[in-house]
């Protein structure tokens, strides 16, 4: 080869006027060959996809993580009243409780014995009552 184009025979027609002169390195595997070396940005670019990548699922399940514990507060704890209709109201205004209506301080035990309820609140006279706890109850329950 003599600078950059190819000998020609005598008798034969050239082919440069019949097609413009190529590089072989661009028609290998169907098309131009990717540059890669010093000089190249595709190790950078792999490299910053897979740090956007990896902070992205690190925010996501930190964000998981955190919002189950956004409401910590126990919500609907099944509870027993045997006191007057306006006590009870008053208790079950709280989220936290879902309060039952018992008639007495022997129901309530019946209540808590058998699981039905995590706690009763009996009252048993003008200035007393009876708070009875089921004991072993989960921890989201004890407070």
């Amino acid at each position: 080869m003599v600078d950059g184009q190819r000998e020609v025979f005598e008798g034969t027609p050239s082919p440069a006027s019949a097609q413009p002169p190529h590089d072989a390195a661009e028609t290998i595997a169907g098309g131009p060959l990717q540059e890669e070396g010093p000089g190249s940005r595709e190790p950078l670019r792999n490299g910053l996809i897979a740090s956007v990548a990896l902070i992205a699922v690190v925010m996501i399940l930190m964000c998981s993580y955190a919002s189950a514990f956004g409401k910590v507060s126990p919500h609907d704890i099944s509870f027993a009243v045997a006191a007057p209709q306006a006590v009870a109201d008053q208790l079950d205004a709280s989220p936290a409780l879902d309060v039952r209506q018992v008639d007495d301080l022997a129901a309530a035990r019946r209540a808590v014995e058998h699981r039905s309820v995590y706690g009763t609140l009996v009252f048993t006279g003008a200035d007393s009552a009876t708070l009875l706890v089921a004991g072993g109850a989960a921890h989201s329950v004890q407070t």
